[in-house]
């Protein structure tokens, strides 16, 4: 399904890729007989007349990338027939008053039943050959795989046990719904995360000084920047896309002021658009050690 939207084509990702870990807690978007087919129908009838579609997440204003990635599910799950959203972003309070955590989403699916999820968007880089959690960064380098699973397990999921939770929906399951890519170094062999999903596509990582080897796999480049990193980018406008040479100076200036891998897209020509066929994070000299000064 081609989608012209750019919000549809973010959600239709959202809903379809497989998570990168394969866990017995991961909430599955679609659960129901035609399920899939009828939130296709409604993308596309959306994607005839998007004019009220870009009017609501225009007002939304700017948002972290994670916060958008919730929206974007927020607003499907309220068109889906399949699900109603019983809470979304609720505050978990305790009998002092204090607020111990947010609730991401109750939902309830037509049989009836009632499941918490949480909602995760992650990007890492493995900066180690190891199946370790530790050692797969993220580009800002604040955060990392194992991190970020052990404040899930052990505070984020827990809030569905919850005595407020308890008390209005009873003993409900607590799923994860997360999404996002990994990142390995292309010249090594491939050793993937404990848990990981064997469907979820494998992406690489390469140096900018060996940059020079993607030069004659495109005519076309795009230095990617959040949100853009939701899903394969697209374009009909030729002129914001880059030759090589062109984005190998961009990214020297990106470098200069971020020590921060950037999302390279390689483009190519497919019925009249400008479409993403792959993507690399490229990495600023030594990272992730601190830059020389």
């Amino acid at each position: 399904m081609r989608l012209r939207n750019v919000h549809l084509r973010r959600i239709q990702w959202a809903l379809e890729t497989p998570s990168f870990l394969d866990l017995d807690i991961t909430a599955e978007y679609y659960y129901h007989p035609g399920h899939k087919e009828k939130v296709h129908a409604i993308l596309q009838e959306l994607d005839q007349d998007p004019e009220s579609l870009n009017h609501y997440f225009e007002s939304l204003g700017y948002m972290p990338l994670g916060r958008y990635f919730e929206q974007l599910l927020f607003f499907i799950l309220d068109r889906d027939p399949y699900y109603e959203v019983l809470w979304a972003n609720q505050q978990i309070v305790n009998e002092l008053g204090i607020t111990e955590g947010e609730i991401d989403l109750v939902i309830q699916k037509v049989g009836g039943e009632i499941e918490h999820w949480e909602i995760a968007l992650k990007y890492y880089l493995q900066v180690q050959a190891s199946t370790d959690h530790n050692f797969y960064l993220g580009p800002s380098r604040k955060d990392f795989l194992a991190k970020k699973m052990a404040k899930l397990y052990e505070h984020q999921l827990k809030l569905g046990k919850h005595t407020q939770v308890v008390s209005k929906f009873g003993s409900i399951p607590s799923k994860l719904f997360l999404k996002g890519e990994l990142y390995y170094p292309k010249s090594s062999s491939l050793y993937r995360p404990q848990s990981y999903q064997e469907q979820a596509k494998v992406y690489h990582h390469i140096k900018f000084e060996d940059l020079a080897e993607m030069q004659e796999r495109s005519h076309y480049f795009k230095i990617l920047f959040k949100p853009d990193w939701l899903g394969p980018y697209q374009t009909e406008d030729p002129s914001i896309l880059r030759n090589f040479r062109e984005v190998k100076i961009e990214l020297k200036e990106e470098f200069s002021h971020l020590y921060r891998p950037q999302l390279l897209a390689l483009i190519r020509i497919e019925s009249e658009q400008y479409v993403e066929f792959e993507r690399y994070f490229i990495l600023p000299k030594d990272w992730p050690a601190e830059p020389k000064a």
